[in-house]
């Protein structure tokens, strides 16, 4: 069972971004779990394989130690041997064109993610596929409507609203993301303390999460009143993960679980 009504095409970020901060609830269309840290920006592969390590979901979907196994098996599979990403590698090496080069070597990367994501049907039952994408909506979020266009019969109206909006706070969060994502991995300046380091971080974190409320806001408004009851089916129950002590590993840079009250 894939993820209903959409192909894996989709792939945020192939690359880290470093960047952390804590997210809480706004008012009226997000209800989250605890606040989390989150310092990568990742893509959604990586976020799946990221929340089936986690022991609040393992236990959620009732994984075996042979479903455990096999998960892990998939994340540490060298992914440069992965039959269709061969054939792409060798595709790159041999193409003088360094822009076609990168060109294919991040397609190589795409096609080795979504071959992880489609093995994940020959270790999950449907059942626990299904609500892996619940828990995987809820953390996404508000920004992945338009993933679900067809299940919410999304008009071709929202669905540039959603984007414009989408692109228009993304704008602007990228900046604060970058500076957040710089002041967790760079040392202290001569004149510096830790005090005003983590004073620059909390503020930083709170522009974040005023914009990203801001955001979700006008993208739940988008919705119908139909449409925001098949929303919340989507998302299912609410699924609380502590991401407070991860001994750094990296968490979402898409926020806590997410769903509309």
């Amino acid at each position: 069972m894939l993820r209903e009504g959409k192909s894996f095409s989709k792939s945020k970020a192939l690359f880290s971004v470093w960047a952390c901060l804590c997210v809480s609830c706004s008012q009226e269309n997000v209800s989250r779990n605890e606040p989390i840290r989150r310092n990568f920006c990742m893509s959604e592969p990586e976020l799946v394989f990221l929340l089936l390590s986690q022991p609040e979901l393992q236990n959620e979907l009732s994984l075996r130690s042979d479903q455990v196994s096999g998960v892990d098996a998939l994340v540490k599979q060298d992914w440069k041997t992965i039959p269709s990403v061969t054939g792409l590698l060798a595709q790159a090496r041999t193409n003088n064109n360094v822009n076609k080069r990168v060109e294919v070597q991040l397609q190589a990367i795409k096609q080795a993610e979504e071959y992880r994501l489609l093995s994940l049907t020959n270790v999950l039952d449907s059942r626990q596929m299904g609500r892996l994408w619940q828990v995987v909506r809820q953390t996404e979020g508000l920004v992945s409507l338009c993933e679900e266009a067809v299940i919410l019969d999304l008009t071709k109206a929202q669905q540039g609203e959603i984007h414009l909006i989408c692109k228009t706070y993304g704008q602007k969060l990228a900046e604060p993301l970058r500076r957040l994502g710089r002041q967790h991995i760079a040392g202290l300046a001569p004149d510096e303390t830790l005090e005003k380091r983590e004073q620059e971080i909390r503020q930083l974190q709170n522009k974040i999460q005023s914009l990203e409320n801001t955001r979700d806001e006008k993208l739940f408004r988008i919705l119908t009143t139909v449409q925001k009851q098949k929303w919340k089916v989507l998302l299912g129950d609410p699924l609380v993960i502590d991401w407070s002590n991860k001994g750094g590993k990296p968490v979402p840079l898409i926020g806590t679980n997410r769903g509309s009250k």
